[in-house]
């Protein structure tokens, strides 16, 4: 099954497909769903039968927004960092795995691995008065506050650390925020996780690309958030961005060869 991860399959959102190895889609689905993913026009079959979920327009292959739900996920991803390599097993949904020789995983060791998950949608709906759906409302919220010094969530009982207040210790839960003017990101890390003794510490949360107006769920694990002012998150965000850059192509037309998905 190892070499059916590398066939090209497709996905489709907001009006915008992508074409990637099969094994970074994750969880991929029954294995009847391949050659529906693998195939660009029975993918778009699909998608037109289910309009009201998905938003496409069979007849022009546009996004329509109308009737959709305000929360509409995507298809979930998952990779290995800092590789990039698809993770050849299923994390069974929004989870944080590591892979590391010598047992202590170190964010800076190229030989340790760490998964990255995410789930995307896009942001503002198309119109001549976008309307935010609501993870981005959430996070323009917060960049709303930041601009105006107010508290941002975390800065309570609840996460006894916030990174963009002070340094983090790396030993308690807390919060990271940023906008940088072209992203925005804001994650929840949990260490109580460890001194409960539970498995899988990890981060999750938003970020939100201004620039392709993506909006991403992700899930990362604690090693790989922030230390002091050491901002590991920043990698695996920035190769979630590459990524998808590298995935985006335009749709062949019926019956066209695969050549034409190329970017």
């Amino acid at each position: 099954m190892d070499d059916v991860k590398d066939l090209p399959a497709y996905h489709w959102s907001h009006g915008t497909w992508f074409r990637m190895p099969l094994g970074y889609l994750n969880p991929q689905g029954p294995a009847e769903m391949i050659p529906i993913l693998t195939d660009p026009n029975r993918f778009a079959e699909l998608l037109a039968a289910n309009a009201a979920r998905t938003g496409y327009v069979a007849e022009t292959g546009c996004f329509d927004p109308s009737g959709l739900p305000d929360y509409n996920p995507g298809r979930p991803f998952a990779f290995w960092y800092p590789s990039g390599d698809y993770i050849p097993f299923d994390l069974g949904g929004p989870a944080a795995v590591t892979d590391c020789p010598d047992g202590d995983c170190d964010p800076t060791d190229p030989e340790d691995r760490f998964s990255v998950f995410i789930s995307t949608e896009w942001g503002p709906l198309p119109g001549p008065d976008p309307t935010p759906r609501s993870s981005l409302r959430m996070l323009l919220d917060w960049a709303d506050r930041a601009r105006r010094g107010e508290p941002q969530p975390g800065e309570d009982a609840s996460f006894r650390e916030s990174a963009w207040i002070e340094p983090v210790s790396g030993t308690d839960d807390y919060a990271i925020f940023d906008d940088d003017g072209t992203v925005i990101t804001f994650f929840h890390c949990f260490h109580r996780r460890i001194e409960q003794g539970r498995p899988g510490a990890y981060c999750r949360g938003w970020f939100h690309d201004r620039e392709t107006g993506l909006v991403a769920f992700v899930v990362i694990p604690f090693e790989l958030g922030q230390l002091g002012t050491a901002e590991y998150w920043r990698g695996p965000i920035g190769m979630i961005r590459e990524k998808i850059a590298e995935w985006s192509v335009t749709y062949p037309e019926q019956g066209a060869t695969e050549d034409a998905t190329e970017p």
